[in-house]
């Protein structure tokens, strides 16, 4: 008889310590971080392309707070998973091993290439306008390899997702053990 909402997934030891209450927390704080992270990469990217297609010049102070965002919430995300994976009980630990952490260092990676970047725009800020082709070049130069490293995060994160799933499968024998849980949005 286990009275936790996330049943043998939590730590006993923890469940005194109102458990379902923290991860519940933590998991609304990594979805929101997730959305948030999303909205502010958008916003990023419609800067950008005013900056770069369309020569708008307001300054790259808006960048940087943008990304600033991003580093803020990739973080909140990182943060979240470790949160959630130290609240795992034995046996769920044995099942995921160590891919939360992978999940969750893989976010942490992405933020702080979002630092970065936050960096990066507000020397560009601070510089004022791009007067230099070099200094421009830097930039995007410095852009490029942070989005390189992010989809290299990216990709590190999906794995680590489906190795938990994998696991997961092979440990309870059901190849449906996500999608009786999450419900149609798991297909596998």
């Amino acid at each position: 008889d286990c009275s936790s909402f996330y049943g043998q997934l939590l730590d006993p030891a923890e469940a005194a310590a109102s458990a379902d209450t923290a991860v519940d927390r933590w998991v609304v704080r990594g979805a929101w971080g997730a959305i948030m992270y999303s909205v502010s990469l958008f916003l990023l990217a419609f800067t950008t392309l005013l900056h770069v297609n369309y020569g708008v010049g307001f300054g790259f102070g808006v960048d940087a707070c943008e990304a600033l965002l991003m580093f803020a919430c990739k973080a909140l995300v990182g943060l979240s998973a470790h949160a959630v994976h130290q609240r795992l009980s034995p046996q769920a630990r044995e099942v995921a091993a160590h891919w939360i952490l992978v999940l969750a260092a893989s976010k942490f990676v992405m933020a702080v290439c979002s630092l970065v970047l936050t960096g990066m725009y507000a020397s560009l800020a601070v510089g004022g306008a791009v007067r230099e082709s070099r200094s421009f070049c830097q930039a995007w130069y410095v852009f490029c390899w942070a989005l390189l490293i992010s989809l290299a995060s990216q990709c590190a994160a999906g794995v680590a997702l489906s190795r938990v799933h994998a696991r997961a499968v092979d440990y309870l024998g059901d190849r449906r053990v996500f999608s009786r849980v999450v419900g149609g949005s798991w297909p596998l």
